[in-house]
């Protein structure tokens, strides 16, 4: 029944936006590209800033340190694969499916829906106030997985080092999550200010933009026939992170109830609209072969890791 909650409030809504932003781009051929743009520059970095301005979790430095680390486990075992598998047809190139992961955007986007509906909230309280620590901790992650992103797109497309340390630095919410802390630490209110009233109502506006756009992705994206092999990878993977990120959180013993939730559903978390921008600067997308299983663990298996978090790491 639990499962069945978070499928409905959260991978469902998720599905049906999807498919709003797949239809308008059908039939309208959007300009996704400015899309991205003002997503990457503006949508997200403005909701880092705000969530981690409202609260900084305890471990703000820990819990992206351990996110990071749990990816490049994920991305070495995909490298062992690759070196094991022979390198013909989709299976070649696992680097990139297994470390990059969708908490880059819509992946934060299924935290806020989880952590604000039932089995986590019982309806007792304010669900905008009880959400908050979650929120700031799915942000850190947020900006966690667009830094890999951004270094592992670079170090493939030109595999220098320098370019890869600009990447890292390039990242426009890098900087609204130190100015947030920084905001916070010194207690500088934006309470009063004009703006406030706004944006407590930003986390919605977030939702809907950041699924829209992976909509549209979606039907921009190279989209092959099923094939059971990268399937089967990314059930594998699903596997291995829920088993990774138990044993960090588990042997760490650092982290809340809370944070370790969080970090737990967010490792079950593939990639899919991530994989879609390998392909943008040659027009051939060799990870394009794992977006539709991804997608099939993103709206099914997701669901069943949120309900396990709850059960491994209760909120006493």
């Amino acid at each position: 029944m639990a499962c069945l909650s978070v499928f409905i409030y959260a991978s469902l809504p998720m599905a049906i936006m999807f498919l709003i932003g797949y239809l308008l781009d059908k039939h309208f051929s959007l300009d996704v590209r400015t899309y991205d743009i003002v997503t990457r520059y503006a949508v997200m970095p403005l909701f880092i800033f705000l969530s981690l301005y409202r609260h900084i979790p305890s471990h703000v430095t820990l819990i992206p340190a351990a996110f990071a680390g749990i990816l490049c486990l994920s991305g070495l075992l995909g490298w062992l694969l690759q070196r094991i598998l022979p390198e013909e047809g989709t299976i070649r190139d696992f680097i990139s499916p297994f470390m990059l992961s969708d908490t880059e955007l819509t992946g934060v986007v299924f935290l806020i829906l989880v952590f604000s509906h039932v089995p986590y909230f019982t309806g007792m309280g304010n669900p905008k106030t009880f959400i908050i620590p979650f929120v700031s901790v799915a942000s850190l992650l947020l900006l966690t997985s667009m830094i890999i992103h951004s270094v592992l797109l670079a170090g493939r497309r030109t595999h220098a080092l320098t370019e890869m340390i600009r990447a890292f630095f390039s990242v426009p919410s890098l900087y609204t999550a130190v100015a947030a802390v920084l905001l916070r630490s010194f207690n500088i209110p934006l309470e009063h200010s004009f703006l406030w009233p706004v944006l407590l109502h930003y986390d919605g506006v977030f939702v809907i933009l950041t699924c829209i756009m992976t909509g549209i992705w979606l039907h921009k994206s190279y989209s092959p026939e099923f094939k059971w092999a990268p399937a089967l990878l990314m059930l594998v993977r699903f596997i291995l992170m829920l088993a990774i990120s138990y044993a960090v959180i588990h042997f760490s013993g650092i982290f809340s109830p809370a944070e370790s939730q969080v970090l737990f559903v967010a490792a079950s978390i593939p990639a899919v609209i991530a994989l879609t921008d390998h392909g943008t600067s040659t027009g051939i997308n060799p990870t394009a072969a794992f977006i539709q299983p991804s997608l099939i663990i993103y709206l099914l298996g997701c669901p069943l890791a949120a309900v396990l978090a709850r059960v491994l790491f209760p909120v006493i």
